[in-house]
This record gives C-alpha cells, sequence and structure tokens, in this order.
C-alpha cells in the first residue's frame, strides 16, 4: 500500500461520490475498515507478469471495492459505464 497516499481521505471522498465507482485495493484489514461502508468483494489471483517459472508461480489478494457491484461476474465481461447508444443522423435534403 503507497504510504504517501491519503486512504483515509479517499475512502470519505468515494463515501459521498454519487457517481458508480470501483476500484481495487491489496487486501489489507485497514482497507476493510475504511471502506465498510461499501461492497467488499475478495478475489484470489495469481501475478501474470512475474510469472516466468511455476517456482515463480506468485498469489496475490485483492479487493474489488464498489458502491453498486455486489458480486463479479462468473465468465463474462463487466464494464462500469452503461452501453453506448447509436444514434443515427437523419440527412436534411439541401435545397
Amino acid at each position: 500500500m503507497h504510504k504517501s497516499f491519503n486512504h483515509k481521505k479517499f475512502a470519505e471522498i468515494m463515501r459521498n461520490c454519487k457517481h458508480k465507482w470501483l476500484i481495487t485495493y491489496d487486501d489489507s484489514q485497514y482497507i476493510r475498515e475504511l471502506f465498510s461502508f461499501a461492497n467488499i468483494i475478495p478475489w484470489d489471483l495469481t501475478y501474470g507478469m512475474r510469472n516466468i517459472t511455476e517456482a515463480s508461480d506468485q498469489k496475490g489478494k485483492e479487493l474489488f471495492i464498489s458502491n453498486y457491484l455486489k458480486t463479479l461476474p462468473e465468465k463474462q465481461q463487466f464494464t462500469l459505464f452503461e452501453p453506448k447508444v447509436n444514434y443515427r443522423i437523419k440527412k436534411v435534403p439541401t435545397t
């Protein structure tokens, strides 16, 4: 965790944010307490860039923290924003 970053103030700002938001943090009890007002989803992962050999397999624990997401989708990719709407441009005849 970054020591020079004010995680407490950031959590307070996110508590009052009216927009949908999703952030990730390394799992820690301190972060869980700061964001206890939000949905916290633990996630175990294997760091891909560090896994050069089988012996270098490094596991990590992350937290998905959100004010709208309650569970992670099983097999589908999810987006933070609503789907785009395709607008049709009506051609106006020129005279």
